[in-house]
């Protein structure tokens, strides 16, 4: 029903997961997977274990009351212990799976050790300040981390237990006290020493070898970002400032823009214009990505596809066709369409759990280039070779390549 990965969990008035079948394909931290369905069940199962759980007086008022929220000590706690739980059980560093061995996540603790580790009341609010959203899910999978090499793994399942007796909310505090001996904001201390001394030698084993620094062309904070440029050398920004509404527009002139859609995507031909890939609503409680075109000028927007589930779109080289991604039934698909939208034909279609994320065309237009998860392979470069219909790896190894 959504082109989405996501899910979630509520365990009132019932227990209950919702899980969007769709597999991630563009959010870099949620690509670290063996199955996405195993990651993202066991993601939100945890959640269910958690937040059910209430001992001693709680769990003796819910058996009157019924499930009221206030009887579920565990889901009146920060969101980041919540979200940072769920993302610690998802981790399986063996296997290479989930958000607590990922390395595009343990980048983003280095640049906070690096930056400015961020205190515990900042962390215990919503943040709009980078890295936003995931900044709950970031600390607080690398907390329970830190407390299972401090102390124990059971030490967390304590922790946990403890709190879930709990009748008066917040209490955290006291239960890092009853559970390790000191107030929450002494912990969080002991635990920012701990992530400063493991980020250390990586940083200064990165400023050893020289930090190459781009020249900064902006400053308006731009929260979401894609860059493209036709051939004639003009810029197109595709962005959204975390106030403002997502829009596309020349660069550096982006007074001339077209609102679009979060978490839009496009591609830009000097002749063809741009065409834009954008979540819809469809039939009422669907959200389906269709394909827009955009003219070179940014001025005017037409609408070409209906509930075509098109992922990612690319022009041809001569600007005469466009090359798109189809996110059908959970089988991505190559397929090829007319400048107009009608669709010509279907170059390939993968195995079920196959996905392809990102997309670009050769100059020459034979080829295209993609990032392809295979459930027996993971994420590898492919080349497809698109006369011959036949894919050519690039890559074999544990990498996750992104945005090609």
């Amino acid at each position: 029903e959504t082109d989405f990965a996501n899910g979630s969990a509520n365990v009132t008035p019932y227990k209950l997961i919702n899980i969007n079948i769709s597999p991630p394909v563009f959010i870099p931290e949620l690509l670290d997977y063996a199955w996405w369905l195993e990651t993202v069940f066991t993601h939100e199962y945890t959640h269910i274990l958690h937040l059910d759980q209430a001992e001693d007086l709680p769990r003796h008022l819910r058996s009157i009351f019924g499930r009221m929220e206030w009887l579920f000590p565990n889901s009146l706690q920060p969101l980041w212990l919540i979200e940072g739980l769920a993302s610690y059980y998802e981790t399986d560093s063996a296997r290479g799976i989930g958000r607590g061995q990922d390395s595009y996540f343990d980048m983003l603790m280095r640049m906070e050790v690096e930056l400015g580790f961020k205190p515990l009341r900042q962390i215990n609010q919503d943040i709009n300040t980078w890295p936003g959203g995931r900044s709950a899910y970031l600390y607080g999978v690398h907390f329970y981390q830190y407390l299972r090499e401090k102390y124990t793994a059971q030490s967390i399942k304590n922790f946990i237990r403890t709190y879930s007796s709990n009748i008066l909310p917040f209490q955290i505090n006291r239960n890092a006290r009853d559970n390790f001996g000191m107030n929450m904001p002494e912990l969080w201390k002991n635990f920012q020493d701990y992530e400063s001394k493991k980020y250390s030698a990586q940083i200064q084993n990165i400023s050893a070898h020289g930090v190459k620094q781009g020249e900064r062309l902006s400053r308006n904070n731009f929260y979401e970002l894609q860059l493209k440029t036709d051939s004639l050398g003009q810029l197109y920004l595709l962005a959204q400032d975390g106030k403002q509404q997502t829009f596309i527009s020349k660069w550096p002139n982006v007074k001339n823009k077209i609102t679009l859609n979060p978490n839009a995507r496009f591609d830009v031909h000097k002749d063809a214009g741009i065409i834009i890939a954008q979540p819809e609503l469809y039939q009422n409680n669907q959200i389906f990505y269709d394909l827009y075109h955009i003219d070179r000028d940014v001025k005017k927007i037409r609408r070409l596809t209906i509930g075509q589930r098109l992922l990612y779109a690319a022009w041809g080289s001569q600007g005469k066709t466009i090359y798109a991604v189809q996110n059908k039934l959970n089988t991505a698909r190559l397929v090829q369409l007319s400048p107009q939208g009608e669709m010509l034909s279907v170059l390939w279609q993968g195995e079920p759990e196959e996905v392809i994320s990102g997309m670009d065309v050769s100059p020459q237009g034979d080829r295209l280039v993609a990032v392809v998860f295979h459930p027996k392979e993971g994420w590898n470069l492919k080349l497809f070779h698109i006369a011959e219909k036949r894919w050519v790896k690039l890559t074999q190894d544990s990498a996750i390549p992104h945005n090609p």
